[in-house]
Formats: structure tokens, C-alpha cells, sequence
């Protein structure tokens, strides 16, 4: 195996046997390395390959960022969470994780805790995807030294969820299409042709295909108000065109599915759209 591209001290692209690109991480791979030297097998930890191009380029640029251990236990919760659930995870899970816990291990080191305002959807709507957060926090914390706990196996499980083949009770179908004319009905309020190759519209999906399931499946709404929640109002005020179009898009949501959009969904849209509009 042969080191094409660099990507850091630990990661390299190579080939494959069909002469397609992989990405090969382990410590110290390609430590005074050059293109085209062969790879010492026996420092490799994971190789990757995704099917998608724009994943596949994500990976590499996330491979570049991000330490490989955040990887390794990516691919570990990605394989125990197929198991549990006897069924086919889409790809972009192990990007999404990875991600994840490389953002919740800087957030830990400074002491900054988040909050998930969805933590009882997810305990009461994915029981199994919420299990499987929590093993995977014990397995973060034993590797990497870290404190976390329920909320950001919350967060797991919602990637988890959100990259599921199927949607248990929802009909796939059904949610597309319901996504679709969300997604027109944002463009159209908001004015704005949405990057639908970019990586921010990628996680504004992750949060948005979570919503509808939540809005689909629920029968009553009892999250409280954030009308005195800081953070909240800063983003309300801030993104005054964003939570206009927002209550736009509640009114489709109360008349074509009896969902008014809560304080909590306000919050995470907000959060979401703005990076995706204004990136």
C-alpha cells in the first residue's frame, strides 16, 4: 500500500485493489513519510472508504483535522449500534460522529456544557438509539479521560437516528416529501437558493429530518417555553428574518400536520439555518 496524499502525521489517502481512493489512519503513519512510500501495515488502526463523493471528500478533510482516535471510537459506537439494531446505517454516520465527539472533547476540556432540549424525544421516542448513546459515552469517557453524560448520548442517538435506513413508524416516503416542501417553503421565505452539496446542509438535514419524525409521531407537545432562556432570545433577535420565516413554516406545520413549532424547535432551526445561510 502506497501513500498518495498526506493528510497529516496520522492519515494518508491510498488506493485500494480497484484503484480507488481510501482513507488509512494510525499513529505515526506517515511521520517522515513521502507520496508514493509504503505504508508500515502494522501502524494502521482503520482504513475508510466511503461510497459517496462528497462524503468520501468530507472524510479526507475531516481525516486532516481531526485526531484518528475520534475516528476509531466513531466506528466503534457506528458497529455496536448496527448490532443492536439489526439494521444498515447510512455512511455519513461515522463523519457525523467523529465530528461530534471531537467538538464535545474541546467543549469538555473548557468545561462547557450544552444542554439537549431534546432529551426527552429521544428517551421517549428512540429508546434503543438512546441506550446505545449511552454505552458510547462510557466508551468516550474510558478512552479519552472525559466527563460527559445523558445529554450528549442524547446527541448520539440522534445521529444515530437520523442516519437509520428506515424511520421505524414513518413511512419514508411520506417524510421526504414532507421534508421537500419544508425545505421549498425555507428557500422561499428566506429568499435564498439552499447549497445542497454543502456540509452545512448535510447537518441542517440531520436536524431536520429529527424534527419531522418528532413532529410526525407526536400526539402532545408539552416542551416548556424558552421566553426566558438567554441564548434564545439572543438568537431571535439576532436572526429576525430567520424566525419570521419560521413562523411561516409553523403555520404550514399547524394546518398540514396539527404541529405548531415549539421554542425548543425555533432554537435548533434558528441555530441551524444560520449557519447554513450565512456560511
Amino acid at each position: 500500500m502506497l501513500i498518495y496524499k498526506k493528510l497529516n502525521n496520522n492519515a494518508i489517502i491510498s488506493k485500494d485493489e480497484n484503484h480507488k481512493e481510501i482513507v488509512v489512519m494510525g499513529k505515526g503513519i506517515a511521520f517522515k513519510k513521502d507520496i508514493y512510500d509504503e505504508v508500515d501495515e502494522e501502524l494502521i488502526t482503520g482504513i475508510y472508504a466511503l461510497k459517496s463523493k462528497n462524503q468520501q471528500s468530507k472524510l479526507q478533510q475531516l481525516a486532516s483535522e481531526i485526531p484518528y482516535e475520534f475516528f476509531a471510537i466513531a466506528s466503534d459506537i457506528t458497529m455496536n449500534a448496527k448490532k443492536i439494531l439489526e439494521s444498515e446505517l447510512d455512511e455519513g454516520l461515522l463523519l457525523h460522529l467523529a465530528d461530534h465527539l471531537h467538538y464535545s472533547y474541546e467543549k469538555d476540556k473548557k468545561g462547557i456544557k450544552t444542554p439537549n432540549l431534546m432529551l426527552n424525544e429521544i428517551k421517549q421516542f428512540y429508546k434503543k438509539e438512546f441506550e446505545i448513546g449511552i454505552a458510547a459515552i462510557g466508551l468516550v469517557n474510558r478512552r479519552l479521560g472525559t466527563r460527559l453524560g445523558e445529554d450528549e448520548a442524547g446527541f448520539i442517538a440522534f445521529h444515530i437516528v437520523s442516519c437509520e435506513s428506515t424511520s421505524g413508524t414513518i413511512d419514508a416516503n411520506d417524510l421526504l416529501i414532507k421534508m421537500q416542501k419544508i425545505i421549498k417553503a425555507f428557500e422561499k421565505y428566506l429568499h435564498v437558493t439552499l447549497d445542497k452539496e454543502s456540509y452545512e446542509y448535510s447537518r441542517f438535514i440531520i436536524h431536520l429530518k429529527f424534527f419531522m419524525t418528532k413532529m410526525i409521531t407526536s400526539t402532545s407537545r408539552n416542551d416548556k417555553s424558552l421566553s426566558d432562556d438567554s441564548l434564545y432570545q439572543m438568537l431571535v433577535e439576532k436572526y429576525k428574518n430567520i424566525n419570521e420565516c419560521l413562523d411561516k413554516i409553523s403555520a404550514i406545520t399547524l394546518l398540514d400536520f396539527n404541529y405548531e413549532l415549539t421554542d425548543t424547535d425555533r432554537m435548533y432551526l434558528i441555530i441551524h439555518l444560520a449557519r447554513l445561510v450565512n456560511k
